[in-house]
């Protein structure tokens, strides 16, 4: 479990697990093209990958005001996921949002731009679950707590 307070010391702890390849990563049904946050409240992706297009969420560069593949809402979830970036670009624009509770199950990030997953509940009572899945090719975090509450993360593969 984390909590706001220790979740400096857990982007180090995720940054540094970058050190075996993957020969397990999930094989993608289709290929979406996203040209803008797909607002959610439960979704199962049946392991289609979500492309999102650099000219409308971002290049995958460490810009901080990128859009999102998807944004979770309150109490919701987002499962068998893959997402993925155009080739020719710096990774993914920003993954997922989870703009409160939230689970994250078996969901992949393929080549991970300014960062995978962001978490910004704004109640110490906000709970963010994440297991399975895993990201690879991340220059920089996988993971950013900006919220509030707590964070579980079980069975994530961080690596290359």
């Amino acid at each position: 479990m984390f909590s706001s307070k220790t979740s400096f010391n857990f982007l180090l702890l995720i940054s540094s697990f970058a050190l075996c390849k993957a020969d397990f990563w999930p094989k993608a049904r289709n290929n979406i093209t996203v040209s803008e946050t797909i607002q959610i409240t439960n979704r199962d992706c049946n392991f289609d990958r979500y492309i999102p297009d650099p000219s409308k969420l971002g290049n995958g560069g460490q810009n901080e005001h990128q859009g999102y593949v998807f944004e979770i809402k309150n109490g919701g979830s987002l499962s068998n996921c893959i997402i993925g970036a155009r080739p020719g670009t710096k990774g993914s624009a920003h993954g997922v949002l989870c703009d409160g509770d939230c689970d994250i199950n078996n969901v992949w990030f393929e080549d991970v731009g300014e960062d995978a997953i962001n978490f910004n509940g704004d109640s110490d009572g906000c709970v963010y679950n994440v297991n399975g899945g895993g990201a690879k090719n991340g220059e920089d975090k996988v993971m950013q707590f900006d919220g509030k509450g707590t964070l579980n993360v079980n069975n994530y593969y961080v690596g290359y």
